[in-house]
């Protein structure tokens, strides 16, 4: 019995030895593989932060918003693929204690963590440009094409801008498109023509031609919405549409001098217009208009359409023009609105000091051309 036994302790010291043997195989294997691991992952956020070795390339413009934090930063980053850890890249920016700035910077993937942050602290590295786009009451797209096709720093085609937003594909997304006659869309020069915001938009550089556009249409509808809205009761009696009072406003805009004169220049042209023996205007603003759009024409290398021509002309057209002829401003919707109550059907001023002559008949038209030196 006792041989027995001796010989079964020695079996189980053999198999326990053997056991411990094999779990201190495993264990020196899971901590080479421990250490192996770590040096590996080591090596990784060695070759994330210094970028010793990249696989790919990425480069791109990469826009951070104002007020954006070290977190927000790093996604984006990780978004346009120029790190490949967000976290890592935030607590980068908060070990090194960096101030970023926010705008457009030009990075790539093969930048270390170091390069990416000297850039976004540097104020000069940021392309982000803000071009200022001015458009001023009485100011039409002829006028602003001149001044803006000339520009050597603005960096966007204003032709392309202009066509987008004459463009019904663009412009019929919006809401006070409902209240404009489609007929009269179709004729116009410019459909758009008219209804510019008169306003200044800072455009940053990294937009497009069609998201200027939009935003300039955008701004359009609020202030057309917002002038409705504050009178929409003498609107709905003025027996004018919305294209009607636009057009009407435009040529009191530009007829006039002095915001005062408005009114009774308004008095004149809805006399005129109610009058059975005076329908032609006979503004030169509308004359003048007809000739750029002749002028357009010709740069364009188009047949000239003489119909299109008069339809503006107001010595040839009768009532109101095809459309618009300038961007009128708060004031001279007001006026078109609310004309004064006169008997005039004439008005002449003088073109050097601004004064405002008007007559009942064309005798009294006649003595005023010479007040105003015109004859």
């Amino acid at each position: 019995m006792g041989t027995i036994s001796k010989k079964g302790k020695v079996f189980k010291t053999r198999n326990a030895k053997s056991k411990l043997k094999k779990n201190k195989s495993i264990a020196f294997k899971l901590f080479i593989f421990f250490i192996v691991g770590c040096v590996l992952m080591f090596f990784l956020v060695l070759n994330e932060v210094f970028a010793f070795f990249r696989l790919s390339q990425n480069r791109c413009l990469v826009e951070i918003p104002k007020g954006s934090s070290a977190a927000k930063i790093g996604k984006i980053l990780k978004t346009k693929k120029i790190v490949n850890s967000s976290f890592l890249f935030s607590k980068y920016v908060k070990i090194r204690n960096a101030s970023l700035k926010h705008g457009v910077f030009n990075l790539n993937s093969a930048m270390s963590y170091g390069e990416i942050v000297e850039i976004l602290t540097d104020e000069m590295k940021n392309e982000q440009k803000f071009v200022q786009l001015n458009f001023y009451e009485g100011s039409n797209f002829f006028i602003l094409q001149k001044k803006y096709n000339n520009k050597t720093d603005f960096d966007f085609d204003f032709d392309l801008i202009l066509k987008k937003i004459n463009s019904e594909e663009v412009y019929s997304k919006f809401s006070f498109l409902r209240l404009l006659p489609k007929s009269q869309l179709k004729n116009a020069f410019w459909p758009m023509e008219g209804f510019l915001a008169t306003d200044s938009f800072n455009i940053k550089s990294s937009y497009d031609e069609l998201t200027v556009a939009n935003l300039v249409l955008a701004k359009i509808d609020s202030n057309i919405n917002s002038f409705l809205n504050k009178f929409n009761e003498e609107f709905k009696n003025s027996g004018l549409n919305l294209w009607e009072l636009i057009t009407l406003a435009s040529i009191i805009q530009g007829e006039t001098y002095k915001i005062s004169d408005m009114p009774i220049i308004s008095s004149v042209l809805h006399n005129r217009l109610n009058s059975k023996d005076m329908k032609r205007l006979e503004c030169d603003v509308t004359r003048i208009y007809a000739n750029n759009i002749k002028q357009e024409m010709q740069r364009r290398h188009c047949k000239i359409d003489q119909k299109k021509l008069d339809s503006y002309n107001t010595y040839k057209c009768f009532g109101l023009p095809a459309g618009p002829v300038c961007n009128p401003g708060f004031d001279a919707l007001k006026a078109a609105l609310k004309p004064a109550k006169t008997d005039y059907f004439y008005f002449c001023a003088n073109t050097t000091t601004g004064e405002v002559f008007f007559a009942r008949n064309f005798k009294e038209h006649c003595v005023n051309l010479k007040k105003a030196n015109l004859i």
